[in-house]
């Protein structure tokens, strides 16, 4: 199949390549351009552990400090591997969502011992801090980048889209979804859907490029990148 991997370019390699040994055509189009905001982190011996709900959440965090016992909570498989190639030696994976994030958090630390600090970009999906908080921690979040959409596709994906040579397109995250279906629905593309199958890595993912004609959409059975490109 060709298909086209929505993620930004600082995520999007390990996919392309995954998908291009499975003998996909494969065409990478970074839909939000991340850059860092924060310039310091907060005083880290203030927290119990640290909760990281993404790969540049990871990054930018690795960047910023040379301390690397600190006690890693990672969303997931990607981000948990991403902190443990940065030398951090005591990593949890939640193996989900912000609400596994959450519950494994909750199982494994107790709010009496101290805060705990969210890693995060400006825009971050809800639950972990309202589940936490909920269970009694005190829960703090630290912004350390943005992740901002792009005005319009590139002219090689735009002609693909024009020309219904795409199989299919992969989604990670809301936004992604949500900022392809503005683009296409703003250069009055929606019915390049109709051939394609829309992978999704969520049901939030998948609400928001739903009211697109796909041929199909589906959703992966877990929110890691193995179960989504078991769809295919």
């Amino acid at each position: 199949m060709r298909l086209l991997v929505t993620r930004p370019q600082e995520d999007s390699g390990e996919t392309v390549a995954a998908l291009a040994a499975r003998g996909h055509e494969v065409m990478a189009e970074p839909l939000l351009v991340v850059r860092p905001l924060a310039q310091e982190l907060p005083d880290l011996s203030l927290f119990q552990a640290v909760l990281i709900t993404s790969r540049n959440g990871l990054r930018f965090f690795a960047q910023l400090t040379p301390d690397r016992t600190l006690p890693i909570f990672a969303v997931g498989p990607g981000t948990a591997a991403e902190a443990r190639a940065a030398g951090f030696s005591l990593v949890h994976d939640a193996d989900g969502d912000a609400h596994a994030l959450a519950t494994l958090v909750a199982e494994r630390l107790e709010p009496f011992r101290g805060p705990v600090l969210h890693v995060a970009g400006r825009h971050v999906a809800s639950g972990l801090k309202e589940r936490l908080i909920a269970k009694g921690f005190d829960f703090r979040r630290v912004v350390l980048y943005v992740a901002e959409p792009v005005e319009e596709f590139t002219a090689v994906s735009l002609k693909a889209l024009q020309q219904g040579t795409l199989d299919g397109v992969l989604f990670f995250s809301p936004r992604t979804a949500a900022t392809f279906a503005d683009l296409i629905t703003r250069a009055e593309l929606q019915q390049a859907c109709t051939g394609m199958n829309a992978y999704c890595l969520s049901r939030a993912v998948a609400q928001e490029v739903a009211n697109l004609p796909w041929r199909s959409v589906q959703t992966a059975t877990a929110p890691n990148q193995d179960a989504l490109l078991a769809l295919l």
